[in-house]
């Protein structure tokens, strides 16, 4: 289940974020992959792990120098914990193989994951899980610079 937060300033600047996972949204961007959209580099990788999880989720990209920030895709490969795992042997949790880094489209510093706290109750103990479970920080208006302010308006599948 995903969600959308609305920001706005008072300036009149609106954007709409999305959050979460839907039923066909793992599908979609595992096609992305194959397609080579993510670069070559991972659609080799996924040929070449045919057998690995892959887990995809959006979430809120801000970059950490320059303040930047647009909805971002928390994507990663996991290995599941198998059959030895699930007799009491082995691994006990998913493991993260590898996630697709994102850098800034401002400054090229690499793009910090954020998943608000009130909308990440299901993933808080989700060991695979790269994006940051809080609060998100302040997020500034890009057109006068001041606090925009979020409201929850979209629910979706």
């Amino acid at each position: 289940m995903g969600r959308g937060v609305e920001y706005q300033c008072e300036c009149g600047y609106r954007d709409m974020m999305f959050y979460g996972t839907g039923f066909f949204t793992d599908i979609y961007f595992k096609d992305m992959i194959k397609k080579g959209e993510y670069g070559k580099k991972w659609k080799y990788y996924m040929m070449l792990h045919p057998f690995l999880k892959f887990r995809e989720e959006r979430v809120l990209s801000v970059c950490p120098s320059c303040g930047f920030f647009k909805n971002g895709n928390d994507i990663r490969f996991v290995r599941g914990i198998g059959i030895l795992g699930m007799l009491g042997f082995g691994r006990k949790e998913e493991e993260l193989v590898k996630g697709i880094e994102e850098p800034c489209d401002r400054c090229g510093d690499e793009m910090e994951f954020f998943f608000p706290k009130d909308i990440d109750y299901v993933y808080q103990n989700d060991p695979t899980r790269r994006s940051k479970v809080g609060k998100i920080p302040t997020l500034h208006c890009p057109e006068c610079g001041k606090v925009l302010k979020g409201e929850m308006t979209l629910f979706w599948d």
